[in-house]
């Protein structure tokens, strides 16, 4: 008998070449050009190899590669002790040393390193990145975690290290509390040595180390041409305890925008139709075949679905995930118009806030609509931007329009006029009791050479407004929407800012000879102008300030008060912070931040579980404060009692502000769901702080609402080229025994359940003249074919479906053969596409009905 092939081949750095190395971890088939003349390697052979190659037998997810350690290199396949240690030369690496030092501020001296180095060339246009797969073990788990003993490992992508958890330079591979308590390492049954608050699992795994990390995934960003890879892993503090780090799969990937960057946790479905959700932290998720349904919740993931028809649900991240071949939807909570959907090219689409890119994806769907991306591409050239026009008013009364351009509208020397700006940004300048319109752009309104009474309108956009010089005929300017400047001009105008952040100017050189009116002066976004009045107002102080209903602003000139302005409903304390004076605008002080949390953070149907949303302010709020409430994830308001709560509020005074939901324990079979909750639009008191969005788990505890029925078994008939479908197991074996022509094709999908209330009866008629038997479930349909068609004969109901779309049902396609003559139905996409793709007598008629799915394998 041969000896068996060993688990890990030592490497010799004294008689092999390392670029086997490079060749152990390189993926098959791979586009990427290694420079052979790059390749170093540092690493010892003393009483232990430092470096072997892994046959990737061992069950710890991981392929076949090397492995590089700080000790041997040909570990134990279980754990034997822990302080498993093997001594190598002791030297030191200073790239290494500084990942140890950014993983604890205390870290020893690097010892041990053990170094692969190497270039290698890309020039393939659409490979934006590389990837490696890894495991981390280490035997200093968990004990000297946060110790000058946190042993490390990296992998450096020209220059920079892409093995970060959250891709946070102060978690790189290595044993420290941050890591540990996130779960991102396994207890390889290390004695109990884990502290409860630490988030690892205990199991027991087939290999030496005390604590091993999840199956691993590097995505590094790479530039077309040459670039550099440095893998290491090194003791730190002392030589002792063995640490080490597989790595396999050496590839290239094509997501756009380099597949992000940093380590990913992996996330790996099957080849049925899976139901993945990922960690919350950074995942590489993985659906393979099958119609899968991916969360992959909060952190910046990336996903490859696959082929088939998979559905991701978007994320409270930065995802970027390639639907591949089939059908693939991207489903967002919110309407279709209130999200941003971005075009990025003929492949690729930008979704939300929290921007998710998705490449190969045909549908978006959303609350009030499902989108066909496709709808979206606009291959039109791009409309030109239009010029503007110059028009003057040649009457009283006389309406100007301007257009989607930079407009110049004048109205001097006439009155009642209309200036409309419509978009661009446009110069409007008023005549006498006219109004002014910018409408969208940044605009600027002149009321300056007028005869007063005009109304200025800002409208969108950030506007600046000049009010006139007429006391007996003041203007009225209203910045509108944007961040505004209005300047009063020396008569009594009045000023109203609107939404935004908005600078009211009541004084520039000369004082005004009318009191200025503000109406609505916001504290702590608004800021209050005065310049070049030189001693008159050199700072806050030389500000006479009167407080009654209103606040009156005034200043003392050669021994006379002179009002400036009144602000109106305003009788809070101004602060130097409130003015701009001699034309300096302070800045906005900063607003406390706010975020979600829930309690409890998983509840269930059965117990109608309470979960309470609170908002919290990092600071006592100075006035009552609201945050916008939205429900997403894969629930909807059905799965909650009552109303759905739509904001938060935080009183006065106080920190935070809660809100409560209760379960439904509705009928409705849906598999554990998860509630995503998140805050926005704060009020302006109130900024958003770092978590805005939160996860609830719902158990469910329903029934299946679509029991599968019986099979309904398919036979092809090789006469006449048709198909014939029965769910009767006689019928199914008397064709089998007695009527050769039929060849058995095995189950096509599962019918409903007769007494199913949402089953709808399948009619079977039998056309004797052409031996095809056709099926529909539409009554309408039913009636015409026995009211118009005589060749056809009812054969009565065939068996039971569903007229829609229900949980865990799939769609049951049909064709018509326009050359033989036959109906064809097939529940299987893959089946669908190779028929529209590939037999152009078969015309697609759409969805017959919906059926209960088996697998493709159950039909030959």
């Amino acid at each position: 008998m041969e000896d068996e092939m060993p688990i890990f081949s030592p490497f010799n750095p004294e008689t092999d070449d390392p670029i086997t190395l490079v060749e152990a971890i390189l993926e098959e088939g791979s586009s990427l050009t290694i420079d052979p003349d790059s390749i170093s390697y540092s690493g010892g052979f003393i009483t232990e190899p430092q470096t072997s190659f892994y046959d990737g037998s061992l069950e710890l997810n991981i392929d076949s590669g090397i492995l590089l350690t700080s000790g041997d290199a040909t570990p134990p396949t279980e754990n034997t002790e822990s302080g498993y240690t093997v001594n190598q030369e002791g030297n030191t690496d200073e790239d290494l040393q500084a990942v140890a030092d950014s993983a604890f501020e205390s870290a020893g001296t690097v010892q041990d390193a053990n170094i692969l180095e190497f270039s290698f060339t890309v020039d393939d246009p659409d490979v934006t990145s590389v990837t490696f797969d890894l495991l981390f073990g280490s035997d200093e788990f968990p004990e000297f975690s946060d110790s000058s003993f946190v042993d490390v490992a990296a992998v450096f992508v020209n220059g920079e290290n892409q093995a970060l958890f959250n891709n946070d330079e102060n978690q790189p591979l290595s044993i420290i509390n941050e890591n540990l308590a996130l779960g991102n390492f396994i207890d390889n049954d290390s004695g109990g040595l884990l502290p409860e608050n630490f988030g690892g699992e205990t199991r027991t795994l087939p290999i030496e180390y005390d604590g091993v990390s999840s199956a691993l995934t590097i995505f590094a960003p790479v530039n077309q041409g040459e670039n550099t890879v440095k893998i290491g892993v090194g003791d730190t503090g002392d030589q002792a305890l063995d640490s080490g780090l597989f790595v396999a799969n050496f590839g290239t990937s094509t997501i756009g925008d380099g597949g992000g960057s940093g380590v990913l946790i992996d996330i790996l479905g099957t080849a049925e139709d899976d139901e993945l959700t990922g960690t919350g932290g950074n995942d590489f998720i993985q659906g393979f075949e099958g119609n899968d349904i991916v969360d992959p919740g909060a952190g910046n993931d990336v996903i490859d679905l696959g082929p088939d028809n998979d559905t991701l649900i978007g994320g409270n991240g930065d995802n970027n995930a390639d639907g591949g071949e089939g059908e693939d939807t991207g489903s967002y909570s919110g309407s279709f118009a209130e999200t941003n959907v971005e075009i990025i090219d003929e492949n690729t689409v930008q979704v939300g806030e929290n921007t998710d890119t998705l490449t190969n994806f045909e549908f978006l769907e959303f609350d009030d609509q499902t989108v066909e991306i496709a709808s979206l591409q606009d291959d039109s050239e791009p409309e030109p931007t239009p010029e503007g026009v110059e028009l003057f008013a040649e009457a009283d009364d006389e309406v100007l329009d301007g257009s989607a351009g930079d407009d110049l509208l004048e109205a001097v020397g006439f009155s009642g006029n209309t200036l409309n700006g419509f978009a661009g940004v446009d110069e409007l300048i008023a005549g006498t009791n006219g109004t002014l319109n910018g409408g969208e752009g940044d605009d600027i309104l002149e009321a300056t050479p007028s005869g007063g009474g005009n109304v200025l309108n800002g409208e969108a956009g950030d506007d600046d407004l000049f009010g006139g010089n007429v006391p007996d005929n003041p203007d009225t300017l209203n910045g509108g929407d944007g961040n505004d400047r209005l300047f009063a001009g020396l008569a009594g105008n009045t000023l109203s800012g609107g939404a935004g952040s908005d600078q009211f100017w009541i004084a520039q050189a000369e004082l005004p000879q009318s009191s200025i009116l503000i109406t609505d002066f916001a504290q702590g976004t608004d800021v209050i102008g005065i310049d070049g009045l030189g001693d008159i107002v050199a700072t806050f102080e030389d500000l006479n300030i009167q407080q009654t209903d209103n606040t009156i602003i005034s200043v003392t000139a050669e021994g006379e008060e002179i009002p400036l302005a009144v602000l109106e409903d305003f009788t809070d304390s101004l602060t130097a912070d409130d003015f701009a004076l001699d034309g300096v605008v302070p800045e906005p002080p900063e607003l406390p931040t706010v975020e979600l949390s829930v309690d409890p953070t998983s509840g269930s149907e059965a117990e109608e579980t309470v979960f309470t949303l609170t908002a919290t302010a990092s600071e006592a709020v100075s006035e009552e404060q609201t945050v916008d409430l939205t429900l997403g994830g894969d629930v909807d308001a059905d799965d909650f009692a009552g109303e759905i709560p739509t904001a938060i509020s935080i009183a006065e005074g106080e920190t935070s502000g809660s809100v409560s939901l209760t379960v439904n324990d509705d009928t409705v079979q849906e598999g554990e769901e998860t509630a995503t909750f998140t805050i926005s639009n704060p009020s302006e008191g109130l900024s958003l702080g770092d978590v805005v969005a939160v996860e609830s788990a719902i158990a469910d505890n329903d029934d299946d609402p679509t029991p599968a029925g019986d099979e309904i078994f398919r036979f092809f008939n090789t006469v006449t080229g048709g198909h014939f479908y029965t769910a009767s197991a006689e019928e199914r074996d008397f064709v089998n025994n007695n009527l050769p022509d039929y060849e058995f094709e095995g189950t096509a999908f599962l019918a409903a359940q007769e007494d199913d209330e949402n089953a709808t009866p399948v009619f079977r008629f039998y056309n004797p003249a052409e031996g095809e038997h056709f099926y529909t479930a539409s009554e309408e349909e039913k009636e015409f074919v026995e009211d118009n068609l005589s060749q056809f004969v009812s054969e009565g109901t065939a068996f039971f479906a569903y007229e829609e779309s229900l949980s865990e049902t799939v769609p049951v396609f049909r064709f018509f053969d326009a050359e033989g003559g036959g109906h064809f139905y097939t529940s299987f996409t893959d089946e669908s596409n190779f028929i529209q793709e590939n037999l152009p007598d078969y015309d697609f008629e759409g969805t017959a009905f919906f059926a209960n799915p088996v697998s493709e394998a159950e039909v030959v």
